[in-house]
């Protein structure tokens, strides 16, 4: 099956423009502004504003039996235009890793949107040991939770540097959403410091509680140009929103206050007007081979 989306109002992280799109059997062959001699059916989105499909940051994601999952799915994820997340296991100790992303793995069988799993660990599990398997899993985003800098300034880091490359894992700062940091700027400020001195790839701040994650932070991960984007060769996945005052300007989608009207995941539509279209099991873990390719 072949279409064009027509005149539609594109809004990205640099900002909306107009562009028509040329869709044949679920992928983008091409992008531009008109299609004058093509005979494909169109489709007019005029009272609408497009957008990718969300990467939405949640290290919780669903509990409980299969139907509070199904629940929390559509909630959460179909009905935000969430195509993606990215999540994390925790472990305490190195030998506990193996298990314990198996057991990720398999709470996220009935997901309906595509996920990445990352690690989340404290400065004191962070060995070189566990960065090799890490490496050999391709983990590709290290959370650090931390107290206070005095726990991650005495690190090996050069050693940690050496051993990740060249795959070269995100290390992102994780400070529980409920919890109080005294001079939380100082210590990801000095956070910063330490790991550009160090030359780790990392990024500077905590991520978003339940958030879409934003286009930069998606190529340090390495998921662009995969997600986040509309581009040719690509699958089409996009949210369409009513058009107002606030998409007018080209200005970002409030995730937590506008709902898309429709919501496509790779050539299938996951949510009209308020209804999901819940397929259990859809979602396909992402492997990402190599990080900040586009970087």
């Amino acid at each position: 099956m072949q279409y064009i989306i027509d005149d539609a109002t594109l809004v990205s992280d640099s900002g909306a423009k107009s562009v028509s799109i040329y869709v044949k059997d679920r992928e983008i062959l091409q992008i531009g502004t008109h299609f004058a001699h093509h005979n494909a059916m169109r489709v007019d989105v005029r009272p609408f504003v497009l957008t990718p499909q969300h990467v939405l940051y949640d290290p919780d994601g669903p509990k409980g039996n299969f139907s509070l999952c199904k629940e929390y799915y559509i909630r959460h994820y179909l009905l935000k235009g969430a195509g993606a997340v990215l999540t994390f296991f925790e472990v305490e100790y190195e030998y506990q890793l193996d298990q314990r992303i198996r057991d990720k793995r398999k709470s996220l069988l009935n997901c309906p949107i595509d996920f990445l799993i990352g690690l989340k660990i404290s400065p004191k599990t962070l060995t070189t040991s566990l960065l090799r398997k890490c490496k050999a899993l391709r983990i590709p985003v290290i959370f650090i939770e931390f107290d206070s800098m005095g726990d991650l300034s005495e690190l090996p880091w050069g050693w940690y540097r050496e051993v990740c490359f060249p795959y070269n894992p995100l290390f992102i700062p994780y400070m529980p959403p409920e919890g109080h940091y005294r001079d939380k700027v100082k210590v990801l400020k000095k956070w910063t410091n330490l790991l550009q001195s160090q030359k780790i790839h990392h990024h500077p701040s905590p991520l978003s509680y339940k958030a879409p994650i934003g286009l930069a932070v998606l190529k340090k991960i390495g998921l662009y140009p995969k997600r986040g984007i509309l581009r040719p060769g690509g699958e089409i996945s996009y949210n369409l929103y009513f058009k107002n005052s606030i998409f007018e300007q080209g200005l970002a989608i409030d995730y937590d206050s506008q709902r898309p009207a429709v919501t496509v995941q790779n050539g299938h539509i996951t949510s009209v007007d308020g209804q999901a279209f819940f397929r259990p099991g859809f979602g396909q873990e992402i492997r990402i081979e190599k990080t900040a390719l586009f970087l």
